[in-house]
């Protein structure tokens, strides 16, 4: 979400591959049950699970 839903510079801020940022959003994908034409609920569920991190992480 920081940068953008563009997945190389996501996967260079994390100091991973592109592949294994694309790999976390489809196990996302999974977890939530949401198909991946249904963005909405992915977003909002990826943006409350970034939230929370960033809470916890300070």
């Amino acid at each position: 979400m920081d940068k953008g839903g563009r997945i190389e510079q996501t996967a260079a801020a994390l100091h991973v591959h592109g592949n294994t940022v694309k790999y976390g959003l489809r196990r996302l994908r999974e977890l939530v049950g949401a198909s991946p034409v249904d963005a909405d609920t992915i977003e909002e569920t990826a943006h409350w699970w970034w939230a929370l991190r960033t809470w916890l992480d300070r």
